[in-house]
């Protein structure tokens, strides 16, 4: 089995002269910031879903072809890099293909797969690419063999459809008081193999059964019609289709009278959570586009619901204060415009703590975020004298707020057995790594704000070179609701 690896991004530099990290001023500006999206795909304009180019795009040191990134994507569109493009620095994806001879895995053999097999001609392969995959035969050289095999898969391409199949609404068909327009989005729709999507909108009568006019295809996934006849409803629909001509099926029929407000759709996934005694917060997710605002309602027992406040539009949360302790409350949101309200969100109930118990008043939530220094305190050193390589992670906490019981973990991304329990700051304890029981305590101790973990790992046991770490904490045992640093990568020792 051959598994290749994507690459990391690395924000030091190793001076084997020195034996030391490179200070920040030896960065390369392209690892300030990757702009990641959707995952680790790298934000680029090309694929006309991002407005900005991340700085790692074409940032490497030579072109996709000499560095063997033949089927390699940084891209949320899924294309691969091409031949003679500088490469990306970043995590690249691997794509795949079903069919011999797609040589830029798009999911049709064509004349653009043709010029790479081209590149390849006559060219000596072996494993584990065979010539970028040209080597259709395996038999060690791009030749007329392969080309007889080209050939037979020249013209096959892939036939399922876009998804979502059948299309759906994003937002679906409305108008507006006293308008002469309609105006709609289509779902955006993805292809199995990356690449274009383009979208076609009819329109019907309200019955859906006659057809009156069309918007062709267009990458534009919004249409809006204008000249329309005031109080005239009109039912429309759309499908997408992929460059290889798949199409999906027609979306449900959007029925929309001109000239009319359309009521909101309700908020759904409303959830109910108790903060303290005093406190409720709520969130909900807004599945309606014309809203002018959202009202909540609450009530206790039997009682009957009651408006306590109104929020904006797009706003998806509220704080409910002032609440009596120990009482469960229930709530249910509305989405509301000029033309009325829209039906109500689930209803969702919490309960307030009791007088001194749960979180206190002046307690907030999560501890400060806290950072990792990774110079000069955290390391990884070697102690010749007894033979152990040590661990040192440390944390810079900020003013915790008062003297509120806090409690630690530190977590190695790359060697969970690393990882130490939740622990309250101050003294040793021991840590159970089952590889070696022969292993010393591993220890966190606190000194004002500094917060350091230390583990020792004997020679010849599992060891985790540069690993990365993320430091926790939390307000109780257990660890709920811990707030978390970003990961840092403590550096090696010298080698």
């Amino acid at each position: 089995i051959y598994i290749e690896q994507g690459s990391r991004i690395e924000h030091n530099w190793w001076d084997p002269l020195s034996f030391t990290w490179a200070p920040e001023s030896y960065n390369l500006d392209v690892n300030d910031n990757p702009l990641f999206v959707d995952g680790f795909y790298l934000s680029q304009i090309a694929t006309g879903e991002q407005d900005v180019d991340s700085n790692d795009v074409d940032a490497g040191d030579m072109d996709a072809f000499t560095a063997d990134f033949y089927r390699h994507t940084t891209r949320t569109d899924l294309v691969i890099e091409d031949y003679d493009s500088i490469i990306d620095l970043g995590w690249h994806y691997i794509r795949m293909t079903e069919f011999v001879g797609d040589l830029n895995y798009d999911g049709e053999v064509d004349w653009a797969d043709f010029e790479r097999f081209m590149r390849h001609w006559l060219s000596d392969c072996g494993f584990p690419d065979y010539c970028h995959g040209a080597d259709f035969n395996r038999d060690g050289v791009v030749n007329f063999y392969d080309y007889a095999i080209f050939l037979e898969n020249f013209g096959k391409k892939e036939t399922t459809p876009p998804e979502p199949n059948p299309m759906t609404w994003e937002v679906y068909p409305y108008s507006a008081p006293n308008a002469t327009w309609v105006t709609m989005t289509g779902t955006k729709a993805k292809d199995n193999y990356g690449g274009p999507i383009e979208y076609y909108f009819q329109r019907t009568n309200e019955q859906g059964t006659i057809y009156q006019t069309f918007r062709d295809w267009d990458p534009n996934r919004t249409w809006t019609e204008n000249g329309l006849t005031v109080g005239t409803t009109y039912g429309y629909k759309v499908k997408a289709r992929d460059k290889r001509g798949n199409e999906t099926g027609w979306s449900v029929l959007g029925l929309v009278t001109v000239g009319e407000q359309a009521v909101p759709d309700a908020p759904i996934n409303l959830e109910a959570e108790a903060i303290s005694e005093n406190q409720i917060d709520l969130a909900w997710t807004d599945q309606s586009f014309n809203e002018n605002g959202f009202r909540i309602e609450r009530r206790t027992g039997a009682d009957p619901f009651a408006e306590v406040a109104t929020v904006g539009a797009n706003v998806t949360n509220y704080s409910d204060l002032g609440l009596a302790p120990g009482t469960t409350y229930t709530y249910r949101v509305f989405a509301y415009n000029g033309a009325g309200d829209s039906d109500p969100s689930n209803e969702a109930s919490a309960t307030t703590p009791d007088d001194g118990g749960g979180p206190t008043p002046t307690e907030p939530n999560q501890p400060i975020m806290m950072g990792l220094e990774s110079d000069p305190n955290s390391r990884e050193y070697y102690d010749s004298n007894n033979g152990y390589w040590y661990h040192v992670v440390v944390a810079q906490v900020p003013d915790l707020g008062g003297p509120i019981p806090v409690w630690f973990r530190f977590v190695c991304l790359d060697y969970p057995t690393f990882n130490s329990p939740w622990v309250n700051a101050g003294g040793a304890f021991p840590h159970p790594i089952v590889y070696n029981p022969l292993l010393p305590d591993v220890e966190i101790t606190v000194n004002g704000t500094i917060v350091t973990y230390t583990i020792v790992v004997k020679v010849g046991g599992t060891f985790g070179w540069g690993a990365y770490w993320q430091v926790c904490a939390s307000y109780n045992a257990n660890g709920t609701n811990p707030a978390c640093s970003l990961p840092l990568r403590i550096p090696p020792p010298p080698q």
